[in-house]
């Protein structure tokens, strides 16, 4: 083993220093010297373009009152020659050995309770002299999180002029929308450092960005970022477009809506199209999104993908009265766009230990209030026409990785060049259910001849 690297075994991070700001005012005594390692870009005021409207409890006022008590924090990229990463959650570490909270912060933790400062073994000091950006989240993992918390902070980089060798992530899983994503900002992955439990390196020097929304309030820069660097023209006609689009979460293990197929059915009379985001990649979200007119779902990350909507887009999300985030209004905010809100009835499912990841009950009478309140009309249809958007927009072979409603209808669409009536989605969402074989259920919508009653 490198001696160099056990040396530096007992002299491993046993502090922690709340703000980057505290730990350069105590290191750089000079002025001079402090700015060009805490880049400053000041503190971005919000400001509500967008006042919620909906049924429930008045989130216009709570919704607002969020934005003016939780600041946007004041935004920099700090410069820490020969700092250190550590952990699989790539903390930032100081050349004299202190954790910056701000800049790795761990989940339901006070910044005392960093679990570095309980560790005893760390993995083999590895020195290089490359610059590492390091882009790591608590909750990188996730659509949302990653979009925010880690892409949108590579902005300030760019603002701040500074040259980067590598990126440093910490890729939670390594979803594909993470690869994806980066390929679209022009960052191959021979470019990337991963973090694990047993990173341990020692940078020339680490630039790290602050975090752009981790109170639920997003800058509205990183918004613009984020569509004017991911949102690609594509003249694609294979990619799915709709203009108006229920975002369902049927794939997804909590807060579903437990009465779906009666909304999807419901919803077809206004012209939704039901859609789920696992069916579809990255870009495919960014362009389904891009030509939205109107979009409705519960809460849930694939709402991330309202930053690229544009004007005269509206949104209508549903939420378990137990769990009311603001995430996404202040996308819509940001765009100035027209948000609406339906809290509806809690439902059973699977619970994780708190009630706001339990299902979601809608009620149709509600949902056609709500639906009125947005502007949003049935679709005008000539006696005897078919349904719109009756012609698939999938392959067989994307078609059976679907969620349950949003299968079926595709399936019909696919052989039938029509959308299944009520009782036929329910009659083979309940087969799919039951776990037959997709196959068979396959084969049976494409014999069928007639409705069933």
């Amino acid at each position: 083993m490198d001696p160099n690297a056990n040396s530096h075994l007992e002299r491993l991070p046993l502090r922690v220093i709340p703000t980057f700001k505290e730990w350069v005012s105590q290191t750089y005594k000079d002025p001079a010297d402090a700015v060009k390692h805490y880049i400053c870009f000041g503190r971005e005021e919000p400001a509500v373009r967008s006042i919620p409207k909906g049924i429930g409890p008045n989130l216009a006022e709570s919704f607002t009152s969020h934005l003016s008590h939780h600041k946007l924090a004041e935004q920099f990229v700090a410069c820490i020659p020969d700092g250190r990463i550590i952990g699989a959650h790539g903390t930032v570490v100081t050349p004299d050995l202190n954790i910056i909270w701000e800049l790795s912060p761990e989940l339901d933790k006070q910044p005392t309770e960093h679990s570095l400062t309980k560790k005893s073994s760390f993995g083999r000091l590895r020195r290089t002299s490359e610059t590492y950006a390091v882009l790591t989240s608590p909750y990188s993992g996730h659509y949302y999180h990653w979009l925010f918390e880690v892409l949108a902070r590579i902005e300030l980089i760019r603002r701040s002029g500074l040259s980067v060798d590598k990126y440093v992530i910490n890729r939670n899983d390594a979803p594909g929308f993470q690869q994806e994503t980066l390929s679209l900002l022009g960052i191959p992955m021979d470019q990337i450092v991963d973090c694990d439990q047993d990173t341990h390196v020692q940078a020339g020097c680490l630039i790290v960005p602050s975090f752009a929304a981790y109170t639920g309030i997003i800058p509205s820069w990183a918004c613009q970022f984020i569509r004017s660097n991911l949102l690609k023209p594509s003249s694609d006609s294979k990619r799915p477009r709709a203009k108006r689009i229920y975002l369902s979460r049927a794939d997804a293990l909590y807060r579903r809506i437990a009465n779906e197929v009666e909304v999807i059915s419901f919803l077809k009379q206004y012209g939704f199209e039901p859609f789920t985001t696992t069916s579809l990649s990255a870009l495919e979200q960014m362009q389904l999104f891009a030509s939205a007119e109107a979009v409705l779902a519960p809460h849930g990350a694939g709402l991330t993908n309202l930053v690229y909507c544009s004007q005269p887009a509206k949104v209508i999300e549903i939420f378990s009265p137990a769990f009311i985030p603001t995430n996404f209004w202040s996308i819509f905010n940001n765009l100035g766009l027209e948000y609406y809100y339906y809290v509806a009835q809690s439902g059973k499912g699977l619970s994780y230990g708190w009630d706001g990841e339990d299902d979601i009950i809608v009620d149709l009478d509600q949902l056609s209030v709500i639906l009125e309140m947005a502007g949003i009309e049935k679709v005008q249809e000539a006696e005897g026409s078919s349904s719109p958007n009756t012609q698939s927009r999938f392959t067989l072979e994307h078609i059976v990785k679907l969620s349950n409603c949003e299968m079926i209808t595709e399936l019909f669409r696919h052989y039938l060049n029509r959308d299944p009536i009520r009782s036929e989605l329910e009659h083979y969402v309940q087969r799919l259910w039951a776990r037959e074989p997709k196959e068979e259920i396959l084969f049976d919508i494409s014999n069928v001849s007639s409705y069933i009653e």
